[in-house]
């Protein structure tokens, strides 16, 4: 757009590796072991008879992001955030993944003390527990956040993986790049549709992105690979392209809606976020922001609150503003910044100034 950059492209893999075939599979209708598909599952069983490497790729840690009591409709929440908490099975748990709130859970409910807690949804640790039943005589290997907090945990897993026998891979996106597996010819990827709908235009984007380095741990060794999709939507345009066609003329539909509704690149943002103890302060200081930037050729966006709106106690409010050139950009916010600080002098807030945000939450 400005000659600033050039476009480079590996064409090739190393070794001229054949990139790995990918496949969707229809999920509607179907009853999932675990969030497992019976189809997901002969595969793997499959590979593994071959002597082969598997990987399943969820990026969600823990046992289930929901618990609840199914008498009295009960739910593990977490006070300080205003959200769910995960149950981590292995330690009995509830963690908020926000704040990192914990607190510990025995058979019976916190409110009516009935044993009739119950789960929903799946993380990697619920994953890896599924896999290890459905194939006891395989090493089931997991690596996220809980199972590499230690020193020296990570590699002696990693190295596991490099010996080449037989075994499972479930892992959170640790494992997206970065990582050299010869022997694994299968990777399956669940819940794909999670980034389908989200609020942020960049979503699609991370997703072809996360499908793309997820897909490069498959077929590096001598024997090609597959990578097959979860979905409940098949026939999504997004994934449609990445199918059958590639990463490239994805990136070039993103590109030519971002321009019809001049998104970055085609324009340039900032996202002033703030949190204060109750929101009312938090959407107060940023509307103080706005009316001082009111005189700049700008666009703003807000203030209202965070998608995140409360974490750790704190309110979380934000303002975005995006400029047609970053000249523009540059120039309002440092004409105004000193007027931030002085109107920050009279609020008891936390705020921060993100230029080209790639999270919006």
């Amino acid at each position: 757009m400005t000659g600033k950059y050039a476009y480079l492209q590996l064409s090739q893999r190393p070794k001229h590796r054949k990139m790995p075939a990918l496949s969707l599979h229809d999920t509607r209708g179907k009853t999932l072991t675990a969030g497992l598909s019976s189809a997901l599952l002969g595969e793997i069983k499959t590979e593994l008879a071959r002597g082969k490497q598997c990987m399943v790729f969820l990026n969600r840690r823990g046992f289930a992001p929901a618990l609840f009591c199914t008498q009295c409709g009960w739910r593990a929440y977490c006070q300080a955030c205003d959200k769910p908490m995960t149950y981590h099975a292995s330690t009995q748990k509830a963690v908020c993944h926000h704040c990192d709130h914990t607190f510990m859970i025995d058979q019976h409910c916190p409110d009516c003390q009935q044993t009739s807690l119950s789960t929903q949804g799946q993380g990697t640790e619920r994953i890896a527990f599924a896999l290890q039943n459905q194939f006891p005589n395989v090493p089931v290997i997991r690596i996220d956040r809980d199972t590499t907090r230690k020193k020296g945990e990570i590699e002696t897993k990693l190295n596991e993986v490099r010996q080449g026998s037989a075994c499972i891979l479930v892992g959170t996106q640790m494992l997206a790049k970065g990582h050299d597996f010869p022997n694994i010819t299968l990777v399956g990827i669940l819940e794909v549709d999670q980034a389908l709908f989200s609020m942020d235009y960049r979503a699609p984007e991370r997703l072809a992105q996360l499908i793309t380095q997820v897909a490069g741990r498959a077929g590096r060794g001598a024997d090609s690979g597959r990578v097959m999709l979860q979905t409940c939507q098949p026939d999504h345009p997004a994934l449609q392209t990445l199918l059958y066609q590639d990463y490239r003329v994805f990136a070039e539909q993103l590109l030519a809606e971002r321009q019809q509704w001049q998104f970055p690149p085609y324009s340039y943002q900032a996202l002033i976020r703030t949190e204060a103890l109750t929101m009312d302060a938090a959407l107060q200081f940023l509307s103080q922001i706005r009316e001082l930037l009111q005189a700049f050729d700008l666009q703003l966006l807000g203030p209202a609150p965070a998608p995140l709106e409360r974490r750790a106690t704190w309110y979380r409010a934000q303002l975005l503003i995006t400029a047609s050139q970053r000249k523009h950009l540059h120039h309002a916010l440092s004409q105004r910044l000193n007027a931030f600080y002085q109107v920050n002098k009279r609020t008891k807030l936390r705020w921060s100034i993100d230029i080209d945000p790639v999270d919006l939450s």
